[in-house]
């Protein structure tokens, strides 16, 4: 059976999850990470890839990266082939040690590309490592904390710091906040997260769809109409349910879109 094609990414950002065969370690020791942290490095020289933010947990790796002249494809392929060739020799073994293809998830939007940057510098707290997303020494987050860190070449942070604030210190400050404020994406877990108050929801979903207003979405065709939905599941504290009931389009369709 054929392999199910890659969402494009029109801005050239993913979300990129790799993760060990059977959820096996991918790590042993600080030396894996390094190594894999210095391919990376070299592969950004080479390829000129901007990322933005990630992390190396035991079995699984979280990126979110901005392809240039070469694809992502193209870069994971490298990545996993030069990492897969150092675990072998190193511990004896043959084969895979990736769980099948990594995963991809294309970022459209300014609201998404923050969130999944959240996400990613969360997910040793999600998983009880630590207490705060900075003490975890394997991610982007304390570079973007203005910590001491190494690997300081590897993340591009400027570009995002400006999403927060034009000033560089608040634009840290504001990134703190944010980053410490939630730990879910709003669709793994939307139960978690407080809802809007319906007023409140109205105002945030008429922000980002300034071109038409919100009773015209349903009667839009089906493509541009989830096109429009895709964007707004994007949003925090934005649930299946209040989506439907402000837009008058059955839940179902959203969970679809």
């Amino acid at each position: 059976m054929p392999r199910t094609p890659r969402k494009v990414s029109k801005s050239g950002i993913y979300h990129v999850t790799i993760r060990g065969v059977n959820r096996q370690l991918m790590f042993y020791d600080d030396a894996d990470r390094m190594f894999l942290l210095n391919r990376m490095l070299r592969l950004k020289s080479e390829t000129g890839f901007s990322l933005y933010a990630w992390c190396l947990m035991g079995n699984h790796i979280h990126l979110v990266i901005k392809e240039k002249e070469v694809s992502v494809s193209k870069i994971m392929q490298r990545l996993n082939a030069s990492y897969t060739i150092y675990m072998n020799k190193k511990y004896d073994g043959s084969g895979t040690i990736y769980d099948g293809r990594f995963y991809s998830t294309p970022i459209e939007t300014i609201s998404y590309l923050r969130t999944v940057i959240r996400y990613t510098h969360q997910n040793p707290v999600r998983s009880s490592i630590v207490s705060t997303p900075s003490e975890y020494k394997w991610s982007s987050c304390q570079k973007y904390y203005d910590m001491p860190t190494n690997f300081s070449a590897l993340t591009n942070i400027a570009s995002i710091l400006k999403l927060f604030s034009t000033h560089p210190e608040k634009s840290i400050q504001h990134f703190i906040q944010y980053t410490e404020s939630v730990y879910e994406l709003p669709w793994k877990n939307p139960s978690k997260l407080k809802e809007l108050p319906d007023t409140q929801a109205v105002n945030l979903i008429q922000q980002h769809i300034s071109h038409i207003s919100i009773p015209q979405i349903k009667k839009l065709p089906c493509k541009q109409r989830n096109m429009i939905i895709r964007n707004l599941k994007q949003i925090n504290c934005l649930n299946a349910t209040q989506l439907s009931r402000i837009l008058g389009i059955p839940k179902s369709v959203i969970w679809k879109a």
